[in-house]
Formats: structure tokens, C-alpha cells, sequence
């Protein structure tokens, strides 16, 4: 999908980059100051449009695969603009091979023109239900890779956590950073470009896809301001806080790429992740909340093309060190050929 054109209104995967705009609010929806994340950085995409991304080594920016797709992989036009003023340009980028952009919009309209299909015959359910999961089985693999020449110092960067079971990520506390678009105060301001963090729980673990359920800027508006908590909690996404950094502590587990908005979406979840789809589904759908996606750094294809990155000179720290994964032909080949770009 091309991040300029990423937000109709039911979309089923709805991408989080942003066109260049305002500086007047602040980022994640009702999150508070990022000042304390040095390593989370802005950054401006070819001159159309924002993402945020996350310094994880001496010459490595991680982020969204959406964000990355539109530059050419030898020379994009990206600024990193980190926090005291440091800017660096980009040399390379990279984006995973299993990300799809195209086959994510044509899956996206076969489950956006479903509706709420529970009066559908269960045949054609079964069919979207599928849809609806090879969606975030594609979103899942939402990563890009970011080059830079000029080394930062050491507390401008942070580590890669790996969780070696998926069960280790359930219902585990996160910080989520980014610089999207959101206003505490007021309707009318669009917000993006100030950085702003907030707490989370990691509330469903589906793949390579974490799920966390949180306020968003279009619940609005009350008294001529958003309907948010001040304390930082329930933190969401919103456009501009795409490869945002999802941390445990000091380490990055994961990286911020979507938000979902489709009913048969919900539904899909609901019916396949069991208890946490039905807690998912009741927070999400039926009290209006946002449901996140956020990309884990621990699904073995994710560990596979970060080391595979590795090994074409995007140097990355680890809290962790990868376990020994295979690296498929196929992932060396399709870097190699540059099909991440097609």
C-alpha cells in the first residue's frame, strides 16, 4: 500500500505513516513527553511523508517496511532527526521480502466489502476469515532498515530483545514511542512531529503480530478537547507512528506499523485467538477502543532478515543474541535481487 494513500475510512489494515505536517501537538494518543527516548527518532520520507523509527546500532535505523518501499534502496531521501537537533541522511534501506504491499490492498478489499459477515453463509466467513488472517500474516513481516553513515553516541541507541517463546510477550507490559499526529487539548490542531510515549499491555500474540488495544485520536471530542487520560496509559497509534519503537525496558521487542478498522477484521480475530480474541473484540469493537498492531522481533522470519541485514553491513546491538536461525535461499535471494522493492 502506498503510504500516501493509507487511511480509507473502514480500512482493514490501516498503515501509520503521515503526510508532512503541523508540529503543534504531540505523537501516540494520550501519551506524554518522549524526551527520556533518545534513540527513537523522526524521520522525513522523501519530502511526502513521516514515520518513526528507532537508532538499534552504529549505522542502523529500524522501522516500518511502509515506510521504506517508496525510496531507492542506494539512495533515499530520508533525514533522521533525533532528539537535541542531531540530524543524519540515509545511505540505504532495506525492507523485508514477505512484506507485500500490493496483495495487503487486494486482501484489504475483499475483507473491507464484508462487512459484519456473521450473516454470511459460513463458507464465504470461512473465506474472509482466511483473508483476514493472511492480512496480518503479511503486516507481521512490516520491518525496513534504515543505513546511515555517521555513528551515534551509545545512549542514542538501544538493544534488540528477542523472546524466544511467543507466550513470553502475552500480556507483557510495553512503552510505546512515536511522533504521529495527536492533540491533547483541542479538535482543531492535527498534531505529528513531537515525540510522545506511553504504556501498554501486549494483550494478543498472533504470528509475528503483537496486539494492544488502546484510546485514539479520533475519540474526540468533548468539551472542544480529545477524551484521553493524562496519565500516559492506554496509549494508541496514529498516522506518523509508523516504526514507532514498542520497548521492554531498555530493548526493543517490537515496531509499531498499524491499526485495524475493519469489522470482519474483529471478527476474524475474535473467532481464531480464542479468550484474548474475545477480550480483543470487546475492548476494540464494542467499546470503541483502537486495536494496534505492532510488528515482534522475535518471529523466526523477522530474526532471519534482520540477521540476513546483518551480513549486508546494517550493524545491529542485541539485548539478545539471535538464536541460530536458518536463513532461507529465498530470503538471501529476494534481498539480493531487490524484491523487497518491487
Amino acid at each position: 500500500m502506498s503510504p500516501r494513500a493509507c487511511f480509507p475510512p473502514l480500512a482493514v489494515i490501516a498503515f501509520l505513516a503521515a503526510l508532512p505536517g503541523s508540529v503543534l501537538g504531540g505523537g501516540i494518543p494520550n501519551g506524554v513527553s518522549a524526551e527520556g527516548f533518545p534513540a527513537v527518532a523522526r524521520l522525513l520520507i522523501e519530502g511526502m511523508y513521516e514515520c518513526t523509527g528507532t537508532v538499534v546500532g552504529p549505522n542502523t535505523v529500524l522501522t516500518a517496511a511502509h515506510c521504506v518501499i517508496e525510496s531507492a534502496p542506494m539512495s533515499p531521501n530520508i533525514t533522521i532527526l533525533l532528539q537535541g537537533g542531531a540530524q543524519y541522511r540515509a545511505s540505504a534501506v532495506l525492507a523485508h521480502p514477505g512484506y507485500d504491499y500490493k496483495e495487503i490492498l487486494r486482501i484489504n478489499d475483499i475483507v473491507e466489502k464484508a462487512g459484519d459477515y456473521s450473516n454470511l453463509p459460513e463458507s464465504d466467513r470461512d473465506s474472509i476469515r482466511r483473508a483476514a488472517l493472511e492480512n496480518l500474516r503479511l503486516v507481521s513481516h512490516d520491518l525496513g532498515l534504515i543505513r546511515f553513515t555517521s555513528e551515534p553516541r551509545r545512549e542514542r541507541r538501544v538493544p534488540v530483545k528477542l523472546r524466544s517463546e511467543p507466550s513470553e510477550l502475552a500480556r507483557l507490559p510495553v512503552t510505546m514511542v512515536g511522533y504521529g499526529q495527536n492533540d491533547k487539548t483541542a479538535w482543531f490542531f492535527n498534531g505529528g512531529g513531537v515525540g510522545r510515549s506511553g504504556t501498554n499491555m501486549i494483550r494478543g500474540v498472533w504470528g509475528g503480530t503483537l496486539m494492544t488495544v488502546g484510546l485514539v485520536r479520533d475519540r474526540r471530542y468533548w468539551l472542544g478537547g480529545l477524551i484521553t487520560r493524562p496519565d500516559g496509559k492506554e496509549v494508541g497509534l496514529a498516522p506518523g507512528d509508523s516504526g514507532g519503537a514498542m520497548l521492554d525496558g531498555g530493548a526493543l521487542i517490537g515496531v509499531n506499523v498499524a491499526y485495524i478498522g475493519a469489522p470482519a477484521e474483529f471478527q476474524a480475530i475474535r473467532e481464531t485467538l480464542g479468550k484474548d480474541g474475545e477480550e480483543l473484540y470487546r475492548l476494540a469493537h464494542e467499546d470503541g477502543m483502537g486495536l494496534a498492531v505492532s510488528v515482534s522481533l522475535s518471529d523466526p522470519e523477522n530474526v532471519a532478515f534482520l540477521k540476513a541485514a546483518g551480513e549486508m553491513g546494517y550493524e545491529i546491538d542485541y539485548w539478545t543474541a539471535p538464536a541460530r536461525v536458518a536463513l532461507e535461499s529465498k530470503t538471501r535471494d529476494a534481498l539480493a535481487a531487490g524484491a523487497p522493492f518491487e
